[in-house]
């Protein structure tokens, strides 16, 4: 059997030659991971600035993150709800309700999308129009959830008053009619 015989510069070659392309291949990581941390930044700073209640959550419903409109909508402080369900603000609505909401997001792997009743942490309730959708990975397998939320019960009183006004004109109009 013969052996290979490698000079002293032959052998000091490869190891160079190996801490030379770990240093490129970690300078090119080093960047890639600046700019995907850039990234992920700005939409915290976005996310953080929509008006809207906006909560993420794993599979199960647990507070993943949540943005600065959810503290002002139901009077919690995003430390009180990560980690917790949305049932802290939730669980106003009947049994039948959430039955269908977790089969429809969960089991469908549908986007749900309604009006609900809300309780803040005063004890108020608030009606809120609510999207949540399942987020999958990408073999379609359930990863967690989005729940955007907003409060609308100004809108549902002025509706409710409105159609009270409405209503009351048809009780008048036909007690004033003689026919």
């Amino acid at each position: 059997m013969s052996k290979l015989i490698l000079s002293k510069n032959q052998t000091s070659f490869f190891p160079t030659l190996q801490k030379k392309l770990s240093c490129e291949i970690m300078e090119g990581m080093k960047d890639e991971l600046k700019t995907l941390a850039d990234k992920a930044k700005a939409l915290a700073i976005v996310l953080d600035n929509i008006p809207l209640h906006i909560v993420i959550t794993d599979p199960d419903g647990k507070v993943i993150t949540a943005n600065k409109a959810v503290e002002t909508i139901t009077g919690f402080k995003k430390e009180e709800i990560i980690g917790k369900t949305p049932r802290l603000w939730g669980q106003q609505m009947d049994k039948s309700f959430y039955e269908e909401f977790w089969k429809v997001i969960k089991d469908n792997k549908k986007i749900y999308a309604g009006i609900i009743t809300n309780k803040k942490k005063s004890g108020a309730k608030y009606h809120a129009a609510v999207k949540v959708s399942p987020i999958l990975d990408k073999n379609n397998e359930l990863i967690g959830f989005c729940g955007i939320e907003q409060d609308i019960t100004d809108i549902q009183k002025l509706s409710d008053e409105h159609d009270l006004s409405a209503r009351r004109k048809d009780i008048l109009k036909r007690s004033m009619s003689f026919s």
